[in-house]
């Protein structure tokens, strides 16, 4: 073989790639259990947002994430270019190595095409774990090609040596059961974490499905409310919160990616209810201090059109907050300064934050977070699997009620 490195190589890349998969499988198990601690630090933009890929239909198949069935993939991918590097003196082993590799990474490929065209015209945001894996695999077929090539001088004797394949019946099953040995094991992980990470999620869900049936929606307004997607959405998703607020920050990451797979159906509205007794003054004692502050600062931001930039830093920043959080976080925001210092201090923005909290307190709210889904209430964090039942649970009974 005149490039040996290249098998080195490949084999890097399999095992980067391996790697990868497993730790798709397993954020994909913490986002959707609501076990992670803010945002994913891949999510960079609207269409830079692992979360969003995470929380679509498109991140399953067949009940498995389809990371983990990639992750088999590359187990088997490893052992078989080991195999191959073993067989470096045996060119007929070699060769009918290179054809299991060329056979798989050309499958691998055309289905990392597929699912980048679903990120792309269906889901509309890219994962960038999901995106390196599918160049190592675009780049891993491009060296396989290469070996190919080297040790089959034209496509007849590939083809030659794929028919000699079929006619060993005993090492094709012997790597057949490799194959399901490789396959099994991530599947095998992949139902643990979906037990422990799941399980309970989908039962509270179908509970929470039942409980919306019998509720009577309560009246909002969300005129002047901090929004995402269309008014004329047929579910409007209203989320009480605080910045301040550990199970909040874990709400706010989580709803936007589940919501961002709706976005032609549900408005997601952002309202206040800091647990401050500096603004709620119905409280007994203050929570979480400054959380009036900065939400003040947030109404600011939404007048120069940041409020969901302004959102994503606070959530970001770990409490207690100090007096100069809010100031901190336009700063770095690049705000007009002149202007968000002018609006914290006018009666205005005292108004529109008092009005978010007697509203609330009118609806029964008492913690945060709490969601009202066209009007009905449900308090507490809520995990993207039992916001994905609500959703569409209340689609269900918008469609209904056109009906009749």
């Amino acid at each position: 073989m005149k490039k040996p490195w290249l098998l080195a190589l490949l084999l890097m890349l399999f095992i980067g790639a391996a790697f990868l998969c497993a730790r798709l499988t397993h954020d994909h198990y913490q986002f959707l259990s609501g076990a992670r601690q803010g945002s994913s630090y891949c999510n960079i933009s609207t269409w830079i947002n692992c979360d969003a890929v995470t929380a679509s239909a498109y991140a399953t198949l067949f009940g498995l994430t389809s990371s983990s069935l990639g992750l088999g993939a590359f187990l088997l991918f490893i052992l078989i270019t080991l195999a191959s590097m073993f067989a470096v003196n045996k060119p007929r082993e070699k060769r009918f190595y290179l054809s299991l590799l060329l056979l798989g990474t050309t499958v691998s490929t055309l289905q990392a095409l597929w699912l980048l065209w679903v990120s792309l015209f269906k889901i509309r945001a890219l994962c960038i774990n999901c995106l390196i894996t599918d160049g190592i695999t675009l780049a891993a077929l491009v060296i396989v090609v290469v070996l190919c090539r080297e040790s089959f001088p034209d496509s007849r004797g590939f083809l030659l040596q794929v028919v000699n394949a079929l006619r060993s019946p005993l090492r094709l099953g012997g790597w057949a059961v490799i194959a399901l040995i490789c396959f099994l094991l991530p599947i095998s992980w992949d139902r643990h974490l979906h037990k422990v990470s799941l399980q309970q999620q989908e039962q509270k869900s179908a509970v929470l499905r039942q409980r919306l049936k019998t509720m009577r929606p309560a009246l909002l307004n969300t005129r002047d409310s901090a929004s995402t997607g269309s008014d004329q959405s047929q579910v409007t998703l209203v989320t009480y919160s605080d910045f301040a607020c550990p199970f909040c920050r874990r709400a706010a990451f989580v709803s936007k990616a589940v919501v961002h797979n709706y976005r032609e159906q549900v408005r997601l509205v952002f309202k206040h209810f800091p647990l401050d007794t500096a603004c709620n003054y119905r409280l007994q004692r203050t929570a979480h201090p400054f959380a009036c502050e900065v939400a003040r600062g947030s109404l600011c931001a939404l007048e120069q059109e940041r409020f969901w930039p302004y959102h994503d830093a606070l959530f970001e920043t770990t409490p207690p907050f100090s007096s100069t959080t809010a100031e901190v976080t336009a700063e770095k925001l690049g705000l007009d300064m002149a202007a968000f210092t002018q609006c914290m201090a006018a009666e205005r923005t005292y108004r529109k934050l008092r009005q978010d909290i007697e509203e609330a307190h009118r609806l029964g709210v008492q913690g945060t977070p709490a969601f009202f889904f066209n009007g009905r209430k449900f308090s507490g964090f809520l995990a993207a699997p039992q916001l994905r039942a609500l959703i569409e649970e209340s689609l269900l009974m918008t469609t209904d009620q056109e009906t009749d």
